[in-house]
C-alpha cells in the first residue's frame, strides 16, 4: 500500500473547514491547525443571521460554524487547536508553537483576515471599557450615549445607521474627502437625524479613566485638534490579510494578500491559499466555500499526477 498523502490546512475558518471536508472527500488525509479555541474563524463575528448564502433563508454565524466542524468530523478531518511557527519549504514541515512538527505532502493558507487598528493611543486601553467589538452584537450598550465611529466603508456606515437607532448621538470620522460607501448605506444613515458624518479627519487620541470618555480628532487639512465627548466608540476602517508566517516563501501583492491563479496555486509548488486571505474582491462565504473545494480538486489532481510520473 502507497504512503498516506497528508495535507495541513492552516486556519479552521470556512474556507479551510470547505478544503478539509473536500479533501477528506477525495480520500486525502487533512489536519486543521487552527489557533482559536473554535473554529468557524469569523463566522462568530457575525450577529445577525445570514441571509444572503445561497439555498440558506437564516441561519445565525455560530450555528453555521457548528454544522461546518461537525460535518468535516464526520468526515475524518482531524483538529489540532494550535499556530504555526514556521514552516520549512525544503523539509515540508510545519514547525507548530507546542513543539509538534508535522510533515505535509501540501499546505493551504486558510488563515483569513483581521480587522485594521488605528495603532493610537488608548484603542487597546479601552477595549471593552467603550470601544465596541461590534455594533450589531450589543446596540443597547449605547442607548442615550454618544457613539463615534472611524471609518468610510460600508461596515463603518452600516453601523452607524444601526446604531443611530439607539445612540443619542453618532459621529463618523473619515479621513477622506468622502465616505466610500455604497450608495444606499450612506442615505440609509444620513436619513437619521442624529448622526453627522466628519470628513478629512482623523482619530489622534482615545481618552478616558475606568473607561472611554471622549476621542480626539485631527482636521487632515488645517491641523486643527478637537475632542469629541463619547462614551463608546467603534472602529471600522478595513481589514489585514493574516500571511506574516507565509511571506517569505509565497507571493503577495501590494496590499499583503497571497497571490493565487484560478486553482489557488500560490507561487510556491504545493501550497495553495483559499478564502479572504486571497480573495480580497469577494470576502464572503461564498466565495470561501467556493475556493476551499477549488483548492481541494486541485490538490488531488495534482497528487495524482505525481504518481503517473
Amino acid at each position: 500500500m502507497g504512503k498516506t498523502q497528508k495535507i495541513i490546512v492552516v486556519g479552521g475558518g470556512v474556507a479551510g473547514l470547505s478544503a478539509a471536508i473536500w479533501l477528506r472527500d477525495l480520500g486525502l488525509e487533512c489536519i486543521v491547525v487552527e489557533r482559536a479555541s473554535e473554529t468557524g474563524g469569523q463566522l462568530h463575528r457575525i450577529y445577525n443571521d445570514i441571509t444572503n448564502y445561497p439555498g440558506i433563508k437564516g441561519i445565525s454565524g455560530a450555528e453555521f460554524a457548528k454544522i461546518l466542524h461537525e460535518q468535516a468530523s464526520s468526515f475524518g478531518v482531524s483538529f489540532e487547536k494550535d499556530e504555526v511557527r514556521s514552516i520549512s519549504i525544503e523539509r515540508s514541515q510545519v514547525d507548530l508553537r507546542s513543539g509538534n512538527v508535522v510533515e505535509y505532502d501540501a499546505l493551504v493558507i486558510a488563515t483569513g483576515v483581521r480587522r485594521r487598528k488605528l495603532g493610537v493611543e488608548g484603542e487597546i486601553e479601552f477595549e471593552g471599557k467603550g470601544i465596541l467589538e461590534s455594533g450589531a452584537k450589543d446596540p443597547a450598550a449605547v442607548v442615550g450615549k454618544t457613539v463615534v465611529i472611524v471609518g468610510g466603508g460600508d461596515a463603518a456606515v452600516e453601523n452607524a445607521a444601526i446604531l443611530a437607532g439607539f445612540a443619542q448621538k453618532v459621529v463618523i470620522i473619515h479621513r477622506g474627502s468622502e465616505l466610500r460607501a455604497r450608495s444606499p448605506i450612506i442615505k440609509t444613515a444620513l436619513n437619521c437625524e442624529n448622526v453627522e458624518v466628519r470628513i478629512n479627519t482623523t482619530v489622534t487620541r482615545f481618552v478616558g479613566d475606568e473607561s472611554l470618555r471622549g476621542v480626539l480628532i485631527r482636521d487632515v487639512e488645517d491641523g486643527s485638534e478637537a475632542l469629541i465627548g463619547a462614551q463608546n466608540a467603534l472602529i471600522r476602517i478595513g481589514v489585514a490579510p493574516n500571511t506574516e508566517p507565509f511571506s517569505e516563501f509565497v507571493k503577495l501583492d501590494m496590499d499583503g494578500y497571497v497571490e493565487v491563479d484560478r486553482e489557488c496555486k500560490t507561487s510556491t509548488e504545493g501550497i495553495y491559499a483559499v478564502g479572504d486571505v486571497a480573495f480580497k474582491v469577494s470576502p464572503t462565504i461564498a466565495t470561501a466555500v467556493g475556493t476551499g473545494s477549488t483548492a481541494a480538486k486541485s490538490i488531488h489532481a495534482w497528487i495524482q499526477s505525481k504518481k503517473s510520473l
